[in-house]
């Protein structure tokens, strides 16, 4: 028999408290954790608030045992490949989504994924395009919405300076710069 979840009432809880009080909301959650550890939710929930508090590793655990409670919770796979994505591990982050390559064609994190595997390899216009069409139609999830524009806003100042220059060791640097200035934003507002 399967564990019961956290009541959705004290999940909303929780997740109103982090909105003003992050560390207050961390300790809230790990004591829910305490009665529900196999509710992926409160999982993720978990792993986003150590995101916003820059306590990374902790956050991987946290968002990785969300994805193992339940393979199928596409927010919490994506937001785990993005933030391996931004603690310089995209091998381990273009592994994470590889199930949301399995998505139909039109899935925003189908595309939010396709998107940024085109970042990692430079291909920017790409990128800007995959993202974009993401963006167009995931209305279920706007925080995600925020990130991606904020990517797609830097790629296209990253384009317009490195144009003409031909310098694939600048490009690079200045993608992994992009990702260490939007390393995980707080995700704690993100729902299931």
């Amino acid at each position: 028999m399967k564990p019961a979840p956290c009541p959705d009432a004290e999940l909303q809880s929780v997740v109103a408290m982090s909105r003003a009080d992050a560390l207050r909301g961390i300790g809230q959650t790990e004591t829910l954790l305490a009665h529900y550890a196999d509710d992926a939710r409160l999982q993720f929930l978990y792993g986003s608030l150590l995101a916003g508090a820059q306590r990374y590793d902790e956050a991987v655990t946290a968002m990785t045992r969300a994805i193992g409670i339940e393979p199928g919770f596409v927010l919490a796979r994506f937001q785990l490949g993005f933030l391996q994505l931004t603690c310089a591990r995209p091998e381990a982050a273009t592994q994470t989504w590889l199930p949301l390559l399995l998505l139909p064609e039109d899935d925003p994190f189908k595309l939010f994924a396709l998107g940024l595997g085109h970042l990692i390899r430079d291909e920017f216009e790409a990128t800007i395009g995959r993202l974009e069409a993401g963006m167009a139609r995931n209305d279920a999830h706007p925080l995600v919405n925020n990130d991606m524009q904020l990517i797609v806003d830097e790629v296209r100042k990253l384009v317009a300076r490195n144009a003409g220059q031909g310098e694939r060791e600048a490009a690079m640097s200045e993608t992994q710069l992009l990702f260490e200035r939007y390393a995980v934003h707080d995700t704690s507002a993100y729902r299931h």
